[in-house]
């Protein structure tokens, strides 16, 4: 079987003098870091929207939608700054209390909703974020492309954003995969990631909208794949079959076979088992491709990770090439986008994404929820589980879909871990408490004890995010992404949650989406 070599992957994806892609914040979140990653974030929406001949009144008379990858934006990771808690979280701490207006300030900070404010969209404009790790940025490109694809809206701003935290800083050292010295992807002395920070965005633009503009489309979003492992919490399939099948996926919706494709930007993360999956499936696939990975210079920047990377593939496909760049996340998410030229001759698709697989199993409700799992993620599985028990008979396992959506995530867990942090900064935290603050362990708990290998997603929005959750769904559906879906919503109370939001309750509602 072809692998990757070091011949295989190129060291020069950076020129010395490129910067375009790249800028820095200025000095006014030294004061407000629990602002930070909506700094960032809106420095990259304000270029790519100039760069797009844009203005915030132009898009008011537009139908836009925003949606975010992110892990850092919606984990709440806000409550410490370099081991000490934030002024909100140390007056709860404190006091058992909090200020009415930090519970506004809370709910306001949703980064895809708080763009929207910003922007001055209409309030019923689709916002949501993609909450699925490591691959959030380059999910929540594929989900703007179903919107866009559906007529769902005009134009969709769409990205990642992430910012540098105590909590994901020390979860990864934790877990024992973080280096000291900056990251050496597909190294056979790789010893760990190294940690960015960061935003990428792209507009995503209707043909139509675009010539109402008067302007010439150049690149274009072909293909989106997305499939999971469902295998384990924070270990990919070492098989490679979660992350083949999302390539496949991409390749064929983007009607381009391997050898179309020119470069490779890889999810790289320099660790020992992410790079071995990725060595093995992608130089299977493409043995004449270049390999260009970049968290070498960018460090992982987690939920922003495949938008910054998205934008590099938009960079190199402006030569004319075909750029694939693939993400794979905890929890066993692999995703893959084939950024290229509009108007580039292509293969229409035939049909199914996915080849033939083995039959769904439904699964035993109460039988497969994992002991150590946390309160949220039993929730997910409770709820998947029983819903599942509706999936129609003869669909293959890889054509089961998840949409996790919810409004506050893991929060219970991601106090309780800096709880531990501050107690006793001095002792290594509990990795295990550290994967259950991901949201999307949740989804990934129920894709393993439910037996789904399709596409799978979590969503987080205040507002409207189960109707989003079932848009999409149906979005998958019709473009025969999925077979079935199991979508719907959790939400678990925690007690400083509750002084933050006081009308705060447990939600856990699921139910199917089937092809007729």
């Amino acid at each position: 079987m072809a692998k990757l070599t070091a011949d295989s992957v190129v060291r020069t994806f950076f020129h010395p003098a490129w910067t375009k892609p790249v800028f820095s914040v200025s000095g006014e979140t030294e004061n407000r870091p629990d602002l930070r990653t909506l700094h960032l974030l809106a420095q990259a929406v304000d270029r790519a929207l100039a760069q797009a001949g844009l203005s915030p009144g132009a898009l008011r008379t537009m139908h836009v939608g925003v949606c975010l990858g992110t892990t850092v934006g919606c984990q709440f990771c806000t409550v410490l700054n370099d081991l000490r808690p934030t002024p909100a979280y140390g007056r709860f701490l404190e006091t058992g209390t909090a200020d009415p207006q930090e519970g506004a300030d809370f709910l306001s900070r949703n980064p895809a909703e708080w763009i929207a404010h910003w922007l001055g969209l209409p309030e019923d404009a689709p916002a949501v974020c993609v909450t699925n790790a490591c691959s959030s940025g380059s999910d929540a490109i594929g989900v703007a492309s179903f919107w866009i694809r559906n007529g769902c809206c005009d134009l969709v701003i769409a990205g990642g954003c992430d910012s540098l935290s105590a909590i994901p800083y020390s979860g990864f050292s934790a877990l024992g995969v973080y280096s000291d010295d900056p990251c050496k992807p597909f190294a056979e002395d790789r010893d760990g990631l190294t940690l960015g920070e960061g935003a990428g965005i792209l507009i995503l633009e209707t043909a139509e909208s675009l010539r109402v503009r008067g302007i010439s489309r150049s690149l274009a979003v072909l293909g989106y794949g997305s499939n999971c492992d469902a295998y384990h919490l924070t270990a990919p399939d070492p098989s490679g079959d979660g992350l083949r099948r999302a390539v496949l996926s991409a390749l064929t919706e983007a009607g381009v076979s391997p050898s179309q494709i020119t470069a490779i930007n890889p999810h790289g993360t320099a660790t020992r088992d992410n790079d071995a999956v990725e060595q093995q499936v992608l130089g299977e696939l493409f043995p004449a491709s270049r390999i260009l990975p970049t968290k070498d210079k960018t460090g992982h920047t987690l939920g922003a990770a495949g938008a910054i990377e998205a934008v590099f593939a938009a960079e190199l496909a402006r030569d004319g090439g075909t750029v694939l760049s693939t993400s794979l996340a905890f929890g066993g998410s692999n995703a893959a986008l084939v950024i290229g030229s509009a108007d580039l001759p292509r293969t229409p698709r035939t049909g199914g994404y996915a080849p033939a697989d083995t039959p769904y199993e439904k699964p035993t409700p109460g039988k497969a929820t994992p002991r150590r799992a946390s309160g949220f993620a039993k929730l997910a599985v409770e709820g998947v589980c029983q819903a599942a028990q509706e999936i129609p008979e003869g669909i293959a396992r890889t054509r089961v879909g998840l949409i996790l959506a919810t409004s506050f995530g893991a929060h219970r867990e991601t106090f309780a871990f800096a709880d531990e942090l501050l107690e006793a900064p001095e002792l290594p935290p509990s990795p295990l408490r550290f994967s259950h603050t991901v949201h999307n362990a949740a989804a990934a708990y129920a894709t393993i004890a439910a037996g789904i290998h399709g596409p799978c997603l979590t969503l987080c929005a205040f507002r409207n995010v189960r109707e989003r959750a079932e848009e999409l769904a149906r979005c998958w559906i019709d473009n025969g992404f999925a077979d079935a879906v199991v979508v719907g919503q959790v939400d678990e109370v925690s007690s400083p949650l509750v002084c933050f939001v006081p009308t705060l309750e447990n939600v856990v509602q699921f139910a199917v989406i089937a092809r007729r």
